[in-house]
């Protein structure tokens, strides 16, 4: 499998992730049913996970790449995936809304060289929008989500070595 088909493959098992964890919080009840396994799915690539410090952005990212001011970081790590694919994701709590976040990082990425892949919303607004970005040798995936304290930013930046 050549190196753009595994990048491709690696993004949509990250969405896939984001977008059933997201689900499952947002559903979350006490239940008495009995988990069933998830027929028919990949299993998820392995990967090595680096915590960054959450006062800079990875090396790889635009200075730039965050469009606000002081954001409250959840998570900034690294990680070595199986296949030859380096991930970098930071994820921070947004004080806007999630139509002014995404207007925001389109209108960033496209004008910095960046075109759209896939992009899809919830029609909610509650749940989930995610926007795939293709550049020359990389992957942007943005995905927005609500949760109680505001939306969640998910950027991940996918490279492949």
């Amino acid at each position: 499998m050549n190196q753009k088909k595994k990048l491709i493959l690696i993004a949509l098992m990250v969405i896939l992730a984001i977008a059933a964890a997201t689900w499952c919080v947002l559903n979350m009840q006490p239940s008495t049913t009995i988990n069933q396994p998830a027929a028919n799915l990949p299993p998820a690539p392995k990967y090595t996970k680096t915590d960054l410090p959450t006062d800079k952005l990875p090396e790889v990212f635009p200075k730039d790449l965050i469009q606000e001011k002081s954001p409250i970081i959840l998570e900034n790590y690294e990680a070595d995936v199986e296949g030859g694919i380096k991930q970098y994701t930071i994820k921070y709590v947004s004080n806007l809304d999630q139509i002014t976040i995404i207007q925001t990082y389109l209108k960033y990425l496209l004008k910095n060289g960046w075109s759209i892949s896939q992009q899809g919303i919830s029609k909610s607004y509650e749940m989930a929008s995610m926007t795939v970005f293709k550049g020359k040798d990389r992957m942007i995936i943005l995905a927005v989500y609500n949760q109680t304290a505001g939306f969640v930013v998910d950027i991940t930046l996918l490279k492949s070595l």
